[in-house]
């Protein structure tokens, strides 16, 4: 009897849990995918606290390292808000208006006006080495056969429950 009483509880704990989660009351947080062409899971990493992530790759013209830094949207979606390089005419190759500033051995250009996506289309090469790089850990995202991936980047907002398989963050 006491077993059923046991078993009774911890299904209903667990269905307002879920029922919680689904109504959007649980607290939330930033995680953001990638995904493959068919729409399969590439890659899912929870965002520290201010949101930030960045694109690294090697830029295909000037075959020079370069960053775009991105900040996820408090409702959703994300900015670009800066790209680097050591490489000034990377910077010039984007044509975007903003402040110029040397941070070490690189040049950063933060975005007059950030620009805003709810999801952004790319293409991963391993001549590029596109890397997704969240609180400091990288993730590669060409894939290891030389054949280009073609993936989408977004950033969803998970009940934090949901975002304990996201993969580790900072």
């Amino acid at each position: 009897m006491a077993a059923r009483r046991r078993h009774w509880s911890v299904a209903v704990a667990v269905s307002l849990v879920l029922a919680a989660a689904a109504a959007g009351l649980l607290p939330q947080r930033a995680v953001v995918t990638v995904t493959g062409a068919d729409g399969r899971p590439v890659a899912a990493r929870v965002l520290p606290a201010p949101g930030r992530f960045e694109l690294r790759y090697r830029h295909s013209y000037y075959r020079v390292e370069a960053a775009e830094s991105f900040v996820a949207g408090p409702g959703g979606g994300f900015r670009l808000v800066a790209v680097g390089s050591p490489s000034q005419a990377v910077l010039d190759y984007y044509g975007l208006a903003g402040r110029t500033h040397r941070e070490g051995g690189w040049l950063r250009l933060e975005l007059r006006q950030p620009q805003r996506f709810e999801r952004l289309p790319l293409v991963a090469t391993g001549l590029g080495r596109r890397t997704l790089v969240v609180g400091g850990r990288a993730v590669p995202l060409a894939p290891p056969g030389g054949e280009p991936a073609h993936l989408m980047i977004a950033v969803e907002r998970r009940p934090w429950l949901l975002t304990l398989r996201a993969g580790p963050g900072p």
